[in-house]
């Protein structure tokens, strides 16, 4: 599998940041260990976040309806806000499925 370049994820970060309303402020707090310049990282600026502010009911077995414990589930949740967002703004979708973001992969049996 192809890692993906630190500058690549740095959007990502932001993104998923904004999109699960969490204040900058925090992200700012987070990041005074930080070199100056340094792009964000999930270990270093996201997870203690999310720790402290949602995994209390964001949990398997929590009272939230869904998990928010690793950075791919993170993400995930934060693709789905931004897509609706977008589709909401830009498109004037009020439909549902148009809201909804799927994720699908198939390879017939074959590795990409």
């Amino acid at each position: 599998m192809r890692s993906t370049s630190r500058r690549a994820r740095t959007p990502l970060l932001a993104a998923a940041l904004l999109a699960l309303g969490l204040p900058l402020v925090a992200l700012a707090a987070s990041r005074e260990g930080a070199a100056p310049g340094a792009a964000p990282s999930f270990t270093r600026d996201v997870a203690p976040i999310v720790r402290d502010k949602c995994s209390g009911c964001h949990r398997v077995g929590g009272i939230a309806p869904f998990p928010l414990e690793t950075a791919r589930q993170i993400s995930s949740r934060a693709a789905r806000r931004l897509w609706a967002r977008i589709m909401r703004e830009r498109f004037g979708a009020i439909s549902p499925r148009a809201l909804a973001l799927r994720f699908h992969a198939q390879t017939g049996g074959s590795t990409l």
